[in-house]
């Protein structure tokens, strides 16, 4: 069986979208050929940890941890009562209060590649000793952040080992530089370079949208292939009965771009029916940013949401999968290719979608083809109510809000995408 090293600053138990990818990835490589020997961080800051993570990993797993200097600790520990200090960026208050609470913002944004550069130099060293002691094939990276694939290519470089490199996000294109940045441009230009470099380097890309594939072919040569984030099949229990209530789910995360108002709005339309207020039940499940509950206390509506924690994959589809209508916001980006993580879950739970962003963009496109729900523009309050309005009347009646194409969705299951990426594998190994 080849071996595939795993560069990645977030590994179990780090939580969260950002190591679920990975992990998935990891589960299925070896049905293809390849078993994954992890690269990852001694102690690292995480925004999110799921203990449960740890259970999907295999016990004989060769796994090294490289140590870090975190710039996030130094700073939690200058402003000890900012609670940012290890949130991303699009989920904190843009207008912090207090000198080293900006400061700290301005380092998050200036650093470059992100934050977590000083791992370098520790993660190479750690590399070379792995290839060193180990018959390595491959070099796969995963970002954010972006570190891992300066890691991976320097790697590369020094080994004549090819690396793939998979891009979560874009790197300076991404939707939080582009809007009320603090970044310097001279920064900025010259992460820009790094960028460039770091990816010609690599013998693939692979990203998670089509716009993000247009996006990173127009800046180099390097073939960019489309592995889609994807979801886990459901194997839950879940009676089928109708809610007492019709109940409404949001799950994940919400930063300061997504406008939850427009939601809020259309739904204020539709409670001004009594009857349907009191038949309504909203859940939010994840840990939020004060930021939008003030924007929900807003509503009349808020003291009948229940607030859930963030909590493990498996319980989140539950909820998912008893539901009668998932919520979802878009960012709005230049290039449309904002998929959110969340939005194969939902369409693994096989439940009806109201979707908030580009009607033009990537995932509009999915969840036509999937007829899985509908996406509004975020100004599009009356349209969006009178879907909401129709989902209702139908679950009163007891009909199905959707009738979802199950052979499509079924293309995004993980281990049909993980086949995918060994293929790339294979084609970049072959070519050593």
């Amino acid at each position: 069986m080849k071996k595939v090293l795993f560069i990645s600053y977030y590994w179990p138990p780090a939580g969260g979208a950002t190591t679920t990818r990975l992990l998935k990835f990891y589960k299925y490589l070896p049905e293809f050929g390849w078993e994954p020997i992890v690269l990852t961080v001694e102690n690292g800051d995480f925004p999110f940890v799921d203990p449960e993570t740890l259970k999907d990993v295999r016990p004989d797993t060769l796994i090294y941890k490289a140590p870090n200097i975190s710039l996030h600790r130094i700073f939690a520990k200058m402003a000890k009562n900012s609670k940012d200090m290890f949130v991303p960026f699009a989920f904190t208050e843009k207008n912090s209060k207090g000198i080293k609470n900006r400061l700290s913002r301005w380092v998050k944004y200036n650093a470059i590649p992100d934050t977590r550069f000083l791992w370098k130099k520790f993660a190479l060293k750690k590399g070379l000793q792995i290839i060193r002691e180990h018959d390595i094939n491959l070099i796969f990276s995963s970002s954010p952040p972006q570190t891992n694939h300066r890691i991976a290519t320097e790697l590369s470089r020094l080994t004549g080992i090819p690396c793939v490199g998979d891009m979560r996000d874009p790197w300076t294109d991404v939707y939080w530089l582009q809007t009320h940045s603090q970044r310097w441009k001279w920064i900025h230009k010259r992460d820009q370079r790094i960028e460039k470099r770091t990816l010609s380097a690599m013998a693939a890309i692979t990203t998670i949208g089509p716009s993000l594939v247009d996006l990173f072919q127009k800046k180099v040569s390097v073939p960019v292939y489309l592995i889609h984030n994807g979801y886990e099949p459901v194997d839950i229990d879940i009676p089928l009965r109708k809610n007492s209530k019709w109940t409404i789910t949001y799950a994940g995360s919400i930063s300061i771009e997504q406008d939850i108002s427009a939601f809020c709005k259309a739904l204020e339309i539709l409670i001004q029916n009594e009857d349907i207020r009191h038949n309504i039940s909203i859940r939010f499940i994840g840990n939020f940013p004060e930021f939008v509950k003030q924007k929900l206390r807003l509503y009349s509506f808020f003291e009948i949401i229940d607030f859930l924690p963030y909590m493990p994959a498996d319980q989140v589809r539950r909820h998912l999968v008893s539901s009668d209508l998932l919520l979802l916001f878009i960012h709005v980006t230049p290039e449309g290719g904002v998929i959110n993580f969340k939005m194969y879950d939902y369409l693994a739970a096989r439940k009806p979608i109201l979707a908030y962003g580009p009607t033009w963009g990537d995932a509009a496109q999915i969840l036509h083809r999937a007829r899985a729900g509908r996406m509004f523009e975020y100004d599009n309050i009356e349209e969006a109510a009178r879907y909401l309005l129709d989902l209702y009347e139908k679950w009163k009646t007891g009909q199905s809000g959707v009738e979802i194409d199950q052979e499509y969705i079924l293309k995004f299951t993980r281990r049909n995408l993980t086949r995918k990426l060994a293929e790339i594998f294979n084609n970049c190994y072959k070519k050593t």
